[in-house]
């Protein structure tokens, strides 16, 4: 089930607790794989469409072949989060219960 709806990227983070929580965030972050975060993201192929990555890796570039790109789990302001880091930029999914 998909129950992680994204939140904001760190740019879109303002005030001092959010930068103090994404700080939190990254520094106990494990790492996951790109199925493991396309399983719980809601909106992912979006996210993936918007930075014109390709579907198959024929057609080019995929979320899975780019080196820059990292997926994590963690916790943001208390809620359980994925993120993905992509070329030192973090986009957050929330789990807000």
């Amino acid at each position: 089930m998909k129950d992680y709806i994204y939140h904001a990227s760190c740019v879109d983070l303002s005030t001092t607790e959010d930068v103090k929580a994404l700080i939190l965030m990254v520094s106990i972050a494990k790492p996951i794989t790109l199925q493991t975060f396309r399983k719980r993201a809601e909106g992912l192929e979006l996210w993936r469409e918007e930075r014109h990555y390709a579907k198959r890796r024929k057609d080019g570039p995929t979320l899975g072949s780019d080196w820059a790109i990292g997926f994590y789990k963690s916790t943001f302001r208390g809620y359980p989060c994925y993120y993905i880091r992509w070329s030192a930029i973090e986009f957050i999914w929330v789990k807000w219960e």
